[in-house]
């Protein structure tokens, strides 16, 4: 028996050691970490249906559970909303939501879809409204009726319009809590201007003016059949969910179908220096950037790759050089965006100590200004498109986040082949691709700059921007 106790601690000893020993080991450089080759991930095609209200119907089965997902995108949003009354779109799905239908009040509504363990949600934004509705397969034929007449008879009650309103306010009242948010808010309003369908905001006084005649005119316009876009995804049987879709909500009034009508985005070619007053933070937010692109630029596979290797991951620029060696940013980021509707934004941002925020600041244009004139590496595109094109397959993983795409392509026409498209163009780019759009697409001399912090704690260094604009939080 002793020499079996010795035994087993000569092993349990050599076992710590090698444990220990494996501690004791730097952990490879990033440059040192490989990637395998990407995998091709199956390719999930949807059943498309037009229905006879001229809706169109996308389903794809996912037979794994017994649930189903409708999604039900509208041709409608905040950029049809009048001035003077913004924050309508919210406050028609909120109360088109809470104030039931014709054949089903309010709670009795909530009783059945709470019974059913069913989740119905009626959302908005600029560019769009969407209806969401998570059920059990078995309850499809039974929920899909009730969905169709909240959607064809909805009541819009006078108090559930004015509890929307009411929500609406308390978010208003609460949206410079966060500095982060007040930073991208703001920004985005600095790049398309404050008075731009783009950047303006609901305000008390907007929603405050808001009638249910309103309520009633937006939902009139688009809720119809010809401003529907319907996925289905689930438990299902594409040719069943035809039957029933269109029995129920192919009953929706086919109407007229909308255009939408983006305004331009004028890129300003003066640059712009702006610190946001906010008491009480010991950090500063710092972006910088200009109007960005559109998704069907012929560089867009390009741009991708230098966003990349500029703001995205470990490796990136900002990452490596202002966090990792200069220990100037608790975290840093950055994106360039290019919509469909109209251009995005370009921009590069981080968070740093008040006392850092000049270094910061240099250190962020500095990095902007080497991409623009000094280009990229082989190197960098290599490890970029690895680890980018490996990080896709995670994007789009199942069969719902699949349908999420194809609905978006489809709402914007847009190939649903799109991005297999993009997979293949990234797999093309080279260095001279990204170096050649970083110096047409990035323009160091019209970058445009917010910062958001304690102006208490950097009095000294505001000194040394002459045009910087200093202002309230709120103002």
């Amino acid at each position: 028996m002793p020499r079996i106790l010795a035994a087993a601690a000569i092993v349990l000893g050599i076992c710590l050691f090698g444990l220990a020993s494996g501690f004791s080991q730097e952990p490879p450089h990033y440059t040192e970490l490989s990637f395998p080759e990407l995998a091709n991930w199956p390719q999930v095609e949807p059943d498309i249906f037009s229905l006879s209200n001229k809706s169109e119907l996308m389903v794809i089965e996912d037979h794994e559970l017994p649930l189903v997902q409708i999604t039900i995108l509208v041709r409608t949003g905040e950029i049809l909303v009048p001035r003077g009354k913004e924050g309508l779109a919210s406050i028609v799905g909120e109360a088109l939501r809470s104030g039931g239908s014709k054949g089903y009040g309010p709670d009795e509504l909530n009783a059945i879809l709470e019974n059913k363990a069913a989740d119905l949600s009626v959302s908005g934004d600029l560019e769009s409204m969407t209806v969401s509705l998570n059920i059990l397969r078995r309850d499809l034929e039974e929920l899909l009726p009730i969905l169709t007449d909240l959607l064809l008879h909805p009541r819009f009650p006078k108090d559930k319009i004015a509890l929307a309103k009411k929500q609406v306010v308390s978010q208003i009242a609460r949206r410079n809590d966060n500095q982060q948010q007040v930073a991208f808010r703001e920004f985005k309003r600095m790049i398309y201007g404050p008075e731009s369908m783009y950047g303006r905001l609901p305000e008390k006084e907007t929603v405050k003016g808001i009638e249910r005649s309103d309520v009633l005119a937006f939902y009139r316009k688009g809720f119809t059949g010809a401003n529907m876009l319907i996925g289905v995804v689930g438990d299902v049987q594409p040719d069943e969910v035809l039957k029933i879709v269109d029995r129920t909500l192919g009953r929706i009034p086919s109407g007229k179908a909308i255009s939408l009508e983006f305004p331009p985005v004028t890129s300003c070619k003066d640059t712009r220096q702006k610190f946001i007053h906010m008491p009480g933070v010991n950090q500063v937010s710092i972006l910088m950037g200009h109007v960005g692109g559109l998704r069907n630029d012929e560089d867009y596979a390009a741009l991708q790759v230098m966003n990349f290797i500029l703001s995205q991951g470990f490796s990136s620029r900002l990452f490596q050089n202002l966090r990792t060696k200069k220990g100037l940013a608790y975290s840093v980021y950055g994106r360039y965006g290019s919509n469909v509707f109209y251009p995005g934004i370009f921009l590069a941002g981080l968070k740093t100590q008040s006392k850092n925020m000049v270094q910061a600041v240099q250190g962020l244009k500095d990095e902007i200004v080497a991409l623009h004139d000094h280009g990229v590496s082989k190197e960098e595109v290599r490890r970029a498109k690895e680890e980018f094109l490996n990080s896709l397959v995670f994007r789009y993983e199942t069969p719902g986040e699949i349908l999420d795409r194809q609905l978006h392509y489809a709402y914007r026409n847009m190939p649903l082949d799109s991005f297999e498209a993009l997979v293949q163009e990234i797999k093309k780019v080279t260095a001279a691709d990204v170096s050649r759009a970083a110096a047409e697409h990035l323009h160091p001399d019209r970058l445009q700059m917010l910062m958001v912090g304690n102006k208490d704690l950097v009095q000294d260094q505001l000194a040394k921007f002459p045009d910087m604009e200093v202002v309230e939080l709120g103002k």
